[in-house]
């Protein structure tokens, strides 16, 4: 998406789809605000297809950004679904808001600012290559990144679960008076501190 709308001067698309990617590359890291980020963006193309600006394949990207806080939606809501809900309904209502917006200005705007019209002919190879070059580098570091928490996590979850085997199958007795017959020992306390103090008591 990002590629077509550099190619073909589609300035606000420029705009969603980098802070699609920017969201949904937070979100890949834990962070909430990614989650609304990528949440608003997905609003704004589902919207701009619903208000006719936009061709079918818009919904694909709507759908890919949303799917971050689906995936995160039950551990949100266990958090706090008040504030989950909220937060949603404020991030896709900015995202729905800022196409119909769009479609309002935009005409005016393109009428004032003809440099920000959109073109039909694909032009702007050495961006468009220096996009592409970047996204594979990222690709790969998120993958590695993504490969490298994995593995601590299984790690992790090995190691502790030796170690409750560890402690769960050792045999353990529990002895009481009442079940040895014995009368309950009692633990000698150490002395010589005190004895210690009421020496240096006398000296002094």
């Amino acid at each position: 998406m990002l590629l077509r709308s550099v190619a073909f001067d589609r300035v606000l698309t420029i705009g969603v789809s980098l802070a699609l990617i920017v969201g949904a590359r937070a979100a890949m890291r834990q962070k909430t605000w990614g989650l609304l980020v990528a949440l608003a963006a997905s609003s704004w193309f589902a919207s701009a297809f619903a208000l006719g600006m936009a061709p079918p394949f818009f919904v694909v990207f709507a759908l890919l950004g949303a799917m971050p806080l689906f995936k995160s939606w039950s551990a949100l809501a266990k958090f706090d679904r008040g504030a989950a809900v909220v937060a949603a309904g404020v991030a896709s209502s900015a995202g729905a808001g800022l196409a119909l917006a769009w479609k309002m200005f935009a005409p005016w705007l393109f009428w004032n600012l003809p440099a920000l019209r959109p073109t039909w002919y694909a032009s702007h190879g050495l961006a468009l290559a220096a996009i592409t070059a970047t996204a594979v580098v990222l690709a790969l570091r998120d993958r590695k990144v993504l490969g490298d928490a994995e593995a601590t996590a299984s790690e992790g979850a090995i190691e502790e679960d030796a170690v409750v085997r560890h402690r769960v199958e050792g045999p353990v007795r529990v002895e009481t008076a009442e079940t040895t017959g014995e009368e309950p020992a009692y633990e000698l306390v150490d002395e010589e501190p005190d004895a210690d103090v009421e020496r240096r008591r006398r000296k002094a």
